[in-house]
């Protein structure tokens, strides 16, 4: 991990790392034999701010329990539009696409990030985010996701009002 990011996430806590896929299914059956599971899937629905454009989507994700608190999460957008996703599909096929820290504020996380130079390319539209993708792409080649501490997007009463 770069310098610049590690300091930015003194204190965090991973929580996932995720791979970017065209099917879920079939890359759940292609891991799960592999993987200590279980495996845990459910549909995201989200209004966001993407690359600066509003757009809602739907997303297909299986969790997948690693140990030690960290999951693999893998994503497939399975309605409406999100550019995030779609693009590191078309760059780069699927894989890891992002690693995920829970932090305690992720307001004060988000314009740590910002002050650093790494941009939010994705956050919930109209509401308080749970999460928020930063583009670290140049320094790390993956995408960093801050997570507010308590918040699961397969839980909505984890979610921020």
């Amino acid at each position: 991990m770069n310098d610049r990011i590690a300091q930015l996430l003194t204190g965090a806590k991973l929580d996932h790392f995720a791979m970017a896929v065209h099917d879920r299914e079939k890359a759940v059956r292609f891991l799960e034999p592999i993987l200590p599971g279980p495996v845990q899937r459910f549909e995201f629905n989200s209004t966001s701010k993407i690359y600066g454009r509003v757009t809602s989507y739907t997303l297909s994700i299986a969790v997948i329990g690693l140990g030690n608190g960290v999951n693999l999460e893998i994503i497939e957008t399975s309605g409406g539009e999100n550019e995030v996703h779609a693009r590191f599909l078309r760059e780069r096929g699927e894989g890891i696409e992002h690693f995920a820290y829970e932090v305690d504020d992720i307001q004060t996380s988000i314009r740590a990030f910002e002050d650093a130079g790494f941009p939010v390319i994705l956050i919930k539209h109209g509401a308080p985010p749970g999460s928020a993708y930063i583009d670290t792409t140049a320094v790390g080649g993956t995408i960093t996701e801050l997570i507010q501490k308590g918040f699961k997007p397969d839980d909505p009463s984890t979610w921020p009002n």
